[in-house]
């Protein structure tokens, strides 16, 4: 009889043959074994199926992988390697992404092996930079080792999926495809388990090395609107606001977005896209589209406040010229990682 692993390495997929490769070697060297691997792919057009599937087989791994006849997006992607697992416990990795050494299921396996696993819903973890080696912490210590129950307090540390633990047994039972195409699907779980009294719990541990990449889509005009600019419906879906309804919570969300986010997004594309893609991304960031779906953001002043700082960021990285640009983007970086609540940013 098969014992059901503890873990199960969930694994959206698209193209990037050596790289997956690569996280799988990280995931061979694993000294804690009692683990799958679970590949949903969205339709490669390179090898990456047949060379991982090789890999796999040939080192006796356990796995599934779900074989896509149409393109699949990330949402998708997410939602049917889950479906597949077996585990207690689900750890999303992007397959570019590696876990950080040997004792990573193992360091892991000690944190979740004390809970309760009653209404534990998901565990946020830290990632090293692949090339310079840098460690970022997404959590900060007045947060550390207390149960969260607010998508608000978190919801920054979560654009990043490797990393993220979930209790499979909730991430199956809401399960949704209402989120497709925001590419959060991380998110829309979170704000689900936390709106239900299922709790999150923080941890120090670096799990997993993060490939830099450049972060940057090669924009076209029907990839717009990106998902940052779908944040707001992912978490209102997640709570369970009706269409067009709003809470403090979600107000929490798009005030935190338009201090700390969108400025730097901004700011970033101004840099790396067509102007007429960019400005088409600006006018979806426009607070006033949530104004007229959600009404009124916070008190006037608020509203305004935020409107300001949205037609500032515009006007700033149009007239700063682009070797000024390019010294200030690191510090924009950190703004929108800027803590609040404890959490870091996008």
């Amino acid at each position: 009889m098969t014992t059901e692993p503890f873990f199960s390495i969930c694994i959206p997929q698209y193209n990037r043959a050596q790289k997956l490769l690569r996280l799988l070697e990280s995931i061979k060297i694993q000294n804690y074994k009692s683990y799958e691997v679970c590949i949903s792919d969205g339709k490669s057009t390179d090898n990456s199926l047949e060379l991982s599937e090789n890999y796999l087989t040939t080192h006796n791994i356990n796995h599934s992988i779900s074989r896509a006849n149409k393109q699949r997006r990330y949402d998708e992607n997410i939602r049917n390697s889950i479906a597949i697992s077996k585990g207690k416990f689900l750890i999303l990795m992007g397959n570019d992404d590696l876990l950080k050494d040997e004792n990573s299921l193992q360091d892991l396996y000690k944190i979740l092996n004390c809970l309760d696993y009653s209404n534990f819903g998901f565990l946020i973890t830290n990632f090293q930079d692949l090339e310079s080696g840098s460690t970022y912490y997404r959590v900060g210590e007045t947060l550390n080792n207390k149960n969260i129950f607010k998508v608000s307090e978190i919801f920054r540390s979560l654009s990043f999926v490797s990393g993220l633990v979930f209790n499979a047994s909730f991430a199956k039972k809401y399960s949704s495809n209402e989120v497709d195409g925001s590419e959060m699907y991380q998110m829309y779980l979170a704000a689900k388990f936390l709106s239900n009294d299922v709790y999150c719990k923080l941890s120090s541990l670096v799990s997993v090395r993060k490939d830099p990449g450049d972060g940057l889509l090669n924009l076209a005009e029907n990839q717009l609107p990106l998902p940052m600019s779908k944040i707001p419906n992912t978490i209102a879906y997640g709570i369970g606001l009706k269409s067009g309804e709003i809470n403090r919570e979600l107000r929490s969300v798009i005030i935190q977005l338009y201090l700390y986010i969108y400025p730097y997004w901004i700011y970033r594309y101004r840099g790396s896209v067509d102007k007429k893609i960019w400005l088409k991304f600006c006018a979806s960031l426009d607070p006033k589209n949530l104004q007229l779906k959600y009404g009124m953001i916070g008190n006037k002043f608020q509203y305004h406040l935020l409107r300001t700082i949205y037609y500032l960021s515009i006007i700033a990285s149009i007239c700063i010229p682009k070797r000024i640009f390019d010294y200030i983007l690191p510090f924009l970086h950190k703004i929108a990682k800027r803590k609040m609540g404890g959490s870091v940013g996008i």
